[in-house]
């Protein structure tokens, strides 16, 4: 299954929002200065939670 990661890329500070192909999605509150920033909290996230709890909440 694919989950794509959208990352509006034309704006400063930046947003983070994970979209799943069933269009569940989440957006982080937090802003970031660059692309790096994003991606490292993702990841993060990622790593910790899991793509499926990030996306649906559940813990």
């Amino acid at each position: 299954m694919r989950k794509p990661l959208y990352l509006t890329l034309h704006s400063t500070p930046r947003t983070l929002e994970v979209v799943d192909e069933a269009g569940n999605s989440i957006v982080w509150d937090d802003t970031f200065e660059t692309d790096t920033l994003a991606y490292k909290t993702f990841n993060e996230a990622l790593m910790r939670e899991g793509l499926a709890s990030i996306v649906t909440g559940d813990e």
